[in-house]
C-alpha cells in the first residue's frame, strides 16, 4: 500500500528518519510521496541533511497543530496540480473532457503507477496492466480516450518531464538523472531529450 504522505519522527528505536527519508526517496515506489519530518532538533546541520535527502517538510517540536494541517493540505494539493498539469501537458496541452467519474480515477491510478516505477527501464504495458488489473484492450482504450496519446508515448514524456525537474538539482549528475528516469544510458537519454526540446539536458540545465 502506497500511502498519500508520510509523517516521520527523526528520533526512531531503530532507524532514525533521515535514514528512512533516504529511503523513501531513492526507492522509485516512493519516491513521489512527499514526506515531512518531526523533530526536537533544531540545529542547522540536520535541516540541511534533511534537504538534501529530499525531505518535503521539515518542523520542530513543539509545533504548531494547524501549521502542520495547513502544510499536510498544501503538499497534497500540489502534488494533485502538478498531476494535473503533467495530464494536461502531456495529452497535447488540451484537458481530458467528457471523462467518466470512474475513468478518472483509473486515469489518476495509471498516472500514479507510472510516476511511481519511473526508474524502472523494464516499465511496460503488460506490467501496467497486470498491476492494475486490466487488459491490453481496456488501457488502450482508456488512455486513448481520457489522454489522446498512446501509453509508451506517455510514458516518455513522464520520462522527460521528471528529467526536467531533476536536473534543476544541481547535486545530481546527468548521468544520475538519466538512471532514475528510466533511461538505460546516458548518451540515449541525451538524445532522445534534445529530440524532445531541442536542447541537450546540458544545455537545459544551463
Amino acid at each position: 500500500h502506497l500511502p498519500d504522505l508520510i509523517i516521520c519522527d527523526i528520533m526512531l528505536p531503530d532507524q532514525d528518519g533521515l535514514s528512512l527519508t533516504g529511503l523513501f526517496k531513492s526507492d522509485p515506489r516512493t519516491s513521489h510521496i512527499p514526506v515531512v519530518l518531526l523533530t526536537a532538533q533544531t540545529n542547522n546541520d540536520q535541516k540541511i541533511a534533511a534537504m538534501k535527502l529530499k525531505a518535503d517538510a521539515y518542523l520542530t517540536k513543539p509545533f504548531n497543530i494547524h501549521y502542520l494541517h495547513e502544510t499536510i493540505t498544501s503538499l497534497l494539493s500540489n502534488r494533485t496540480r502538478m498531476r494535473e498539469h503533467l495530464i494536461t501537458d502531456l495529452a497535447g496541452n488540451t484537458k481530458p473532457t467528457g471523462v467518466k467519474k470512474g475513468d478518472k480515477k483509473f486515469l489518476n491510478e495509471f498516472t500514479t503507477y507510472v510516476e511511481s516505477n519511473i526508474g524502472n527501464p523494464d516499465l511496460s504495458v503488460e506490467e501496467i496492466c497486470s498491476s492494475l488489473g486490466i487488459s491490453k484492450v481496456q488501457l488502450y482504450r482508456k488512455i486513448r480516450d481520457g489522454l489522446d496519446i498512446s501509453i509508451n508515448e506517455y510514458i516518455l514524456n513522464t520520462r522527460l518531464n521528471k528529467a526536467k525537474y531533476l536536473l534543476q538539482d544541481e547535486t545530481l549528475t546527468i548521468s544520475e538523472i538519466s538512471y532514475q528516469v528510466g533511461f538505460s544510458s546516458a548518451s540515449y537519454f541525451s538524445t532522445v531529450f534534445k529530440g524532445k526540446f531541442n536542447m541537450t539536458p546540458k544545455e537545459f540545465r544551463s
